[in-house]
């Protein structure tokens, strides 16, 4: 008896997914999902960096607490201010200059006035002499007078004012043969040089500098002039004022009172 076939065939197996337009809009609307995440982790990140660096929302011109300020200095200890020292520690010890005047501390008036006794000062005064590197002795002297409190009748910048002009007038007057004058360029000071032949036959170079109410000399000396004194002064003693002038200007600023 034949087999009877069997006319009816399996169905195919329907394929799993999805397809056609619905793929395409699931794809493109899950794309653009990601990348608005995205965008909204980084703009995220970016603001969190900001308001971090600028808390005042980047305003940082127009807000002036944003800039710390030094707070005026209104007083001074006693012994606070020693410039000789700061000299020979912060300049001259690193270029061969051994101290052979001075370096037992400044006077303070105030040590016997007191620290607010009108009209209290702070004065000064050493010297150094320096290896010579050719013939004869080179020297350095170093003098000042700060002004810390308001003299009677006057101010004490008044005060620094006038000794800033009496030193002026000294200094030019105590050369034998005057050379060349003039005001120092790119120091924190406000200060003068003069520089000629003195009386013993050497040459002195001398600064005459003021910051806020103190007033410093400086006078570099060589015992033999030198043939060119101008060239002399250019070729090594402008960096010598350069660093003396910032180390002095530098310690006023920071310690005399506003």
């Amino acid at each position: 008896m034949p087999t009877e076939e069997k006319t009816s065939a399996r169905s195919p197996k329907k394929k799993r997914g999805i397809y056609g337009w619905r793929a395409f809009f699931l794809i493109f609307f899950s794309g653009t999902a990601v990348a608005f995440l995205v965008m909204g982790i980084i703009v995220g990140s970016l603001r969190l960096i900001f308001s971090g660096l600028f808390p005042d929302g980047g305003a940082t011109t127009s807000n002036p607490q944003v800039v710390e300020q030094r707070k005026p200095r209104e007083t001074m200890g006693i012994g606070a201010l020693d410039l000789c020292d700061v000299a020979n520690t912060d300049v001259m010890a690193g270029k061969g200059g051994r101290m052979v005047d001075g370096g037992g501390g400044a006077v303070d008036s105030g040590e016997k006035d007191g620290e607010d006794a009108p009209g209290r000062t702070v004065t000064d005064e050493c010297r150094w002499i320096f290896t010579p590197s050719r013939q004869g002795e080179t020297s350095l002297t170093l003098r000042y007078e700060a002004f810390v409190n308001d003299p009677e009748g006057r101010s004490k910048e008044d005060a620094a004012r006038g000794e800033f002009e009496e030193q002026l007038h000294q200094v030019e007057g105590g050369f034998a043969n005057l050379l060349g004058n003039g005001a120092t360029q790119n120091t924190m000071a406000e200060a003068e040089y003069f520089l000629g032949e003195n009386s013993g036959g050497g040459a002195d170079y001398v600064v005459v500098g003021k910051m806020k109410s103190g007033v410093f000399v400086a006078t570099f000396t060589e015992s033999q002039k030198p043939e060119d004194v101008k060239r002399e002064y250019e070729r090594v003693f402008r960096k010598e004022v350069d660093a003396l002038d910032v180390a002095i200007s530098t310690e006023i600023e920071r310690i005399l009172p506003d």
